[in-house]
Order: structure tokens, then C-alpha cells, then sequence
């Protein structure tokens, strides 16, 4: 995210893993057959993308590449337990937790076919200790959310942008564009965020990461103004809480009722019971080395393959200081 009054979506680049890649990835409605004609949605891609990129300026979505996706029906994440020292941890979780639900629960419809939503669910899985961006195919991972009030600086020590509100960064398969593990960071460094209604000098923690938690999800940014997933967003504005009609067709596209992801060729999602664990199982702690840390389950998330090429993608919110969003 850049700090320049609306949240940007998408900033990405490719990592060297193989087939696995990483990408950094916002009210309820009903999605018709009348309305998928306008549709002015974007897909985060396996290809790289600079996060300063915005549909409506270049008239177009980025299309490179294959679009990215969780295969399956449900995800869990964990935020770092000691969130920003300007929220309190109950405030921060509940925040999460409605945001992707504003999204989890769209309500999907098609013509001839009963309503139903998005064929996705996302888990908070526990709090976690880690402040590290990265997910691995050979042991348990966390899709840690984190606030970054010391500094706002890359995992190799360099000065990222203040305009950056927050950032998603997504790891996936380079072949197929199935997202393997998301982590997500909040820029409480350069910005004030408010759990609650925003003053005039804060950004609102709930539009911020409803439009992040598009990204996680495989949003990219949207071409309408009105959307969670536009690229900017403004100080003092609540507006972005709640799916704009282009952010439902966009989710219900990706993750259709029927469990089918269309990028697999019509195949589906198994069935069965949610199991949110991250893929290779959940490690909590990612700031121990693995032999000391006692906190982490086994397991491995649906359809996944541990011989995957590799990429990383980052997504994110900015700031935009002359254009408002809105109200």
C-alpha cells in the first residue's frame, strides 16, 4: 500500500524457488448476469508487476501471466502477537476477522442458479510470533499478519516508499497460479491507522485491511473508483469497508459457488471439513530456530506439491495526497 489518500493494490516481483512465486494482495452484494458485462476487476498474476501499477490510469488490467488463486476451500492466517503498540491485539483480531469475512461471504448469483457465496473460507488460526515475510514448500509455514512501527524497510534492509500504506505478499506456483501462503504487512510506521471511526490525520484499519485481504485472497487492483480493491485511498475515509459490486464480481469469479476454479480447467475443490492449516503444516513461531520451537502442527494444504517452481508477488494500498475517494 502507498500512503497517498486510497489503497493501491498491486505491486509484485518474481523470486528465483523454482515454481513457487509470491504475491502481495477489500462490501457484501449480489453478483447478476446483467452486471458481469461491466466488469472492471483485476487478477493478481504469476507474472511481476510493479506496485505502483493502477488499471484506471492505464485503461487496462495487467494480463500477463496466469492469475492467482487458493485451491483450497479454506484458509487460515495468525496475526503477530504484538500487533502495533497504537492498537490493542482484540481491536486489531476483530478487524481482521470482519474484513475477510466481507469477503468470504459475497453472495454469489448466476442466471438460472440459486444464490450462494464464494467458495472460500478464511480461519484465524491462533496469534503468532513472527515478523518474517516468506513461506517454504520443505516445513510448516505461518500467513502471518504484522504491524511495522520500528521501520518500513524491505527483508534485505532498504527504505521502502512511506507512500506504502500496507503491502500482501503472495507465494505461489510459477505453472498453475495456485497461491501456496500470503503474509501480510501494515506500514504503522509513516501512518496512523484507528481500529475505529478514522480522524482526519488516520487511515482506516478496516478499509486498509479489507482491501489488503483482497490481495491475499488474489485481487488485484480494480479500474472503478468506488471498489475496495481501487489502488489509493484517503485519511479520515471509512468508504472502503464494505465489496462495491466490481469487488463481488471479482471474488465470485475467482472462487465460483460450485467449488470450481476456472484456471484448473473446470476442476473443483475437494469437499469435506475446513482445514486451515498453511501448507506444510503450522509453525507459529518463525522467529526460533525450528529445533527449539514447540509450537507447530503437521499437515500439508490441499493440492499442493512440494516440487513447485516458485514466484513471489507483492501487492499493496497507497496514498494519493490530490484525488479523493469516495465518501
Amino acid at each position: 500500500m502507498k500512503s497517498s489518500g486510497r489503497p493501491a493494490r498491486s505491486a509484485s516481483k518474481n523470486g528465483a524457488l523454482g515454481s513457487l512465486a509470491v504475491v502481495a494482495l477489500g462490501a457484501l452484494g449480489m453478483v447478476t448476469a446483467s452486471e458481469t458485462e461491466a466488469r472492471a476487476f483485476c487478477r493478481s498474476r504469476t507474472v511481476s508487476i510493479d506496485p505502483s501499477f493502477n488499471p484506471s490510469d492505464a485503461g487496462r488490467c495487467f494480463e500477463e501471466g496466469l492469475p492467482l488463486f487458493w485451491r483450497n476451500v479454506c484458509v487460515g492466517y495468525s496475526i503477530d502477537n504484538r500487533v502495533s503498540r497504537k492498537l490493542a491485539f482484540e481491536v486489531v483480531a476483530n478487524v481482521v476477522a470482519r474484513s475477510f469475512t466481507r469477503w468470504t461471504s459475497a453472495s454469489c448469483a448466476t442466471e438460472g442458479a440459486p444464490t450462494s457465496r464464494a467458495s472460500i473460507d478464511v480461519r484465524d488460526v491462533g496469534p503468532a510470533l513472527c515478523q518474517k515475510v516468506t513461506t517454504t514448500l520443505d516445513q510448516p509455514n505461518v500467513n502471518v499478519i504484522m504491524f511495522r512501527d520500528n521501520d518500513w524497510k524491505t527483508s534485505d534492509g532498504a527504505t521502502r516508499s512511506s507512500d506504502i500504506i500496507g503491502l500482501t505478499t503472495v507465494k505461489f506456483n510459477t505453472e498453475t497460479g495456485e497461491i501456496f501462503g500470503a503474509d501480510m504487512e501494515l506500514n504503522t510506521f509513516n501512518h496512523a491507522m484507528s481500529g475505529g471511526e478514522p480522524t482526519a490525520n488516520e487511515y482506516d484499519l478496516t478499509s486498509v485491511i479489507t482491501h489488503e485481504a483482497g490481495h491475499f485472497l488474489g485481487m488485484a487492483h480494480s479500474e472503478q473508483s468506488q471498489a475496495v480493491m481501487y489502488a489509493t485511498y484517503d485519511k479520515g475515509r471509512s468508504s472502503a469497508r464494505e465489496l462495491f459490486g466490481d469487488d463481488v464480481r471479482g471474488i465470485c469469479s475467482v472462487y465460483r459457488p460450485d467449488g470450481t476454479r476456472p484456471v484448473l480447467g473446470g476442476k473443483v475443490t475437494s469437499g469435506g471439513a475446513c482445514d486451515p492449516t498453511p501448507y506444510g503444516g503450522l509453525q507459529r513461531d518463525c522467529e526460533t530456530p525450528p529445533a527449539s520451537a514447540g509450537c507447530s502442527s503437521t499437515g500439508q494444504a490441499e493440492g499442493g506439491s512440494a516440487a513447485a517452481a516458485t514466484g513471489i508477488a507483492i501487492l499493496g494500498i497507497l496514498v494519493v495526497v490530490k484525488k479523493r475517494r469516495r465518501g
